[in-house]
């Protein structure tokens, strides 16, 4: 009997112990459940803020392009219709040299255009290369500058002996993207002195709107070598292919 009574017990222990453990397991469930729902609205929540600031940035962008265009067509309109009142003004004041005084009002005319389309073409390259400024990445801009100043250290100075008119100079500057290393800014020191004979002692600047590469300036010559003005010259080119 008293056998029977343990094993009751015993039963009724194990079944006690079952129904606690489920309870523990079931409240760990509900909990992880729980946290993983909060993560899960918490995730949805950055992804809906990042969507509106990229639609804020998107919008941004459109307005300074509109802004840009619109800044482009009123420097254009002013320019041919100042253009325009002089002509006007200069045909009633001289009537008796008529022709020949067109002639000069349309070729003030043509320069006038012919310069307002230079600053329109001026604007977008300059917007091109903020374009691609900011595009790229820093990682990336940083590549290529190491390449570049490779570049300039390796092939750059070879051409530096027209540039004996350097003088008396001693004191040359070196503006970068990127600060350039000891070891760079020497053996460019190194380049010029094998090419003129002349050491020159080097300040430097960073100047982030380089992009990437850097520019030399001793005196009154400037050696540019950076992607900022690569992209320049490769937009004036495409720019001159195509007009007309």
């Amino acid at each position: 009997m008293l056998l029977g009574v343990f094993i009751a017990i015993m039963v009724v222990s194990a079944i006690a112990l079952l129904a606690l453990f489920r309870k523990v397991i079931d409240r760990n469930i509900s909990s992880a459940t729980d946290h993983f729902n909060e993560l899960s609205q918490d995730y949805i929540k950055k992804q809906e803020e990042i969507q509106v600031k990229l639609d804020e940035m998107n919008q941004m962008h459109k307005k300074t392009v509109a802004e840009a265009q619109e800044e482009a067509d009123k420097i254009k309109a002013d320019a041919l219709k100042q253009a325009g009142e002089e002509k006007d003004k200069i045909v009633k004041e001289a009537h008796s040299h008529s022709e020949e005084l067109i002639k000069q009002a349309e070729k003030a005319r043509q320069a006038l255009i012919l310069d307002m389309e230079r600053k329109i073409k001026d604007g977008a390259i300059k917007e091109a290369s903020q374009l691609i400024g900011e595009v790229l990445s820093e990682g990336l801009r940083k590549n290529v500058h190491s390449y570049l100043v490779d570049e300039f250290i390796n092939t750059g100075l070879d051409g530096l002996a027209k540039f004996e008119a350097v003088g008396d100079i001693k004191e040359a500057a070196i503006t970068s993207a990127f600060a350039l290393s000891k070891k760079e800014i020497d053996a460019i020191g190194e380049g010029f002195k094998k090419k003129t004979a002349k050491e020159l002692q080097f300040s430097q600047s960073v100047d982030k709107a380089l992009i990437s590469g850097l520019v030399v300036t001793v005196g009154s010559l400037v050696i540019d070598v950076s992607l900022k003005w690569k992209i320049k010259e490769k937009t004036r080119e495409f720019i001159k292919e195509n007009e007309g």
